[in-house]
């Protein structure tokens, strides 16, 4: 809840209508050691009008009954917001207590006091009303926190349903070509090109598909502290180079022209190399997505001092001035380009901001308005030039997928009877012999009659889930040098964690590269088998 307010000077002072002149006076100087500031009023109509503007106590006398501003009064405090209830102090000559009735009816919170009466009876009173009033200030603030609460979880509610709709459409976008192209391959018609071209489709939008829910997890790793970097030493061509080679499908789908241009190639920035490509990949798959088909995008990068700068401009769609100070919040642009068909999720450049953070650098955009273009600056610290004689280690890039070359038996088990036999067919390709389980006791069982050289275990199955297929495999002597590799949804560090210690040599994140799952399997069979 949010910090209460101290309430102000204005807001603590007490209004009084004397009797005389000379008592106000008196009164004043009496309360003034006592730090209360008393204002002494020309009658019930001056302190309707400074009603408003704070009050923490109203003092009276019963010769203001007779005053014409009591109606006044009583309209001024009936305004006030609902859990203000002004304390007023009455004092009162023994002979006007018939008095009292009539105005409880008309006023509330209202303390009686006999006058004439003693500076330490008022002032006991008024300290009284005053400690009320804060009570009352502080129900105030609460009421505006739960209010500003209330406010944000409706907002927080509205981007949430935003965000599952965007969503919706963001996975239906490479579906629909999926779905198609799988249509097409039913298709005994289909030229040896066609059925490359449907092939390069299916790879090309499932990838799609396997990046936006690579961003989804690296926000949610982020947003709970679990996201670990691996700082090298890497050179500026490197991460441009990964970052170009990344969005170059997307900025040739849509016919752009992108320009690259690094002044000092050489100079090394410390940086997590493929965090740091994903950055620059995020903004400049904004660009290309936000630039009208055949557009011009530029990417610039120069060593300023001891600071690397990306620059990334488009003669694109532009960005309101408006929205310019919340684009990099979570889902924004889920909010702001929901009609626009490659909107996106509105996560790409909020977690380039945390990532680029992370490395000790910032991100900023600017433009001059709808339909002028957008820049985005990146800034990253360079190493020291002493550091940059070594050379610089590049990022790890994927060698090719290489065959098996000998006829090594893997069993591969998962319920989703699809997601198996994909997975058996391209290791078939490969030149293994592949036998299926669609369960965990299934998976035991043929392990136990006849030891494959590897197997590839989907974590969540029916009868007994990956982790109880891994620990008994292990528990064999025949296990414990079988290849073990865990391919699950579940992407969290935790879960690589815990299938590591249930036995597993490798843990995949649904959906698996087929040629990180091929390599990996031709090297560690190769190895063993020599």
């Amino acid at each position: 809840m949010d910090t209460l307010t101290t309430p102000s000077g204005a807001e603590l002072r007490v209004l009084m209508a004397p009797a005389t002149r000379r008592d106000g006076e008196t009164t004043v100087q009496a309360l003034a050691p006592l730090g209360m500031q008393v204002v002494v009023a020309a009658g019930l109509d001056s302190i309707a009008e400074q009603v408003g503007a704070g009050v923490g106590a109203i003092v009276l006398t019963d010769l203001a009954l007779a005053d014409t501003g009591l109606d006044r009064l009583v309209r001024a405090l009936d305004a006030q917001p609902a859990w203000s209830d002004v304390p007023i102090v009455l004092a009162l000559r023994g002979d006007a207590s018939s008095a009292v009735t009539p105005l409880h009816v008309r006023l509330s919170n209202v303390t009686v006091i006999d006058r004439p009466s003693s500076i330490r009876t008022l002032a006991n009173a008024i300290q009284a009303a005053l400690r009320a009033r804060r009570r009352q200030y502080e129900i105030r603030d609460r009421i505006a926190a739960l209010e500003r609460a209330e406010q944000a979880l409706r907002d927080a509610d509205r981007r949430k349903d935003q965000f599952l709709a965007t969503l919706a459409h963001e996975l239906r976008n490479p579906l629909a070509p999926i779905r198609n192209a799988a249509y097409l391959l039913a298709n005994a018609a289909l030229t040896p090109e066609r059925l490359a071209e449907c092939a390069a489709m299916i790879a090309r939008q499932s990838r799609s598909m396997a990046m936006l829910l690579d961003d989804l997890l690296d926000v949610a790793r982020i947003t709970n502290g679990k996201l670990e970097l691996k700082f090298i030493d890497v050179t500026l061509a490197t991460v441009v180079d990964g970052a170009v080679e990344a969005v170059k499908p997307l900025v040739d789908a849509r016919r752009h022209r992108l320009a690259t241009s690094v002044a000092d190639p050489r100079a090394v920035v410390s940086a997590d190399p493929l965090r740091l490509s994903q950055v620059l990949t995020n903004v400049l798959a904004n660009a290309a997505k936000y630039t009208d088909p055949g557009g011009n995008i530029e990417l610039s990068v120069r060593v300023a001092g001891d600071v690397a700068e990306f620059i990334v401009r488009d003669d694109g769609v532009g960005i309101d001035q408006a929205l310019l100070p919340r684009l990099f919040e979570m889902f924004n642009q889920a909010v702001d380009t929901l009609d626009r068909s490659q909107g996106g999720l509105g996560i790409g450049l909020s977690l380039a901001r945390s990532l680029i953070e992370m490395h000790g650098g910032e991100i900023t955009a600017s433009s001059e308005g709808k339909g002028r273009g957008a820049a985005f600056r990146l800034t990253l610290p360079v190493v020291a030039r002493s550091r940059r004689d070594a050379p610089a280690r590049r990022a790890p890039v994927a060698t090719a997928p290489r065959d098996a070359g000998g006829r090594a038996r893997i069993l591969v088990a998962d319920d989703n009877v699809d997601a198996a036999a994909s997975v058996a067919m391209m290791l078939e390709l490969d030149g293994y012999d592949v036998e299926i389980a669609h369960d965990g006791r299934q998976a035991i069982a043929r392990a136990d009659a006849a030891p494959p050289a590897a197997m590839v275990v989907d974590i969540g199955m029916p009868g007994a889930d990956g982790y109880e297929v891994a620990r008994h495999v292990r528990g064999h002597a025949w296990g414990r040098d079988m290849l073990l590799v865990a391919t699950t949804g579940w992407g969290q560090p935790e879960d690589r964690q815990r299938a590591l210690e249930a036995g597993f040599d490798a843990h995949f994140t649904k959906p698996v590269y087929p040629e990180h799952l091929r390599e990996l399997l031709a090297a560690r069979l190769a190895r063993r088998a020599a």
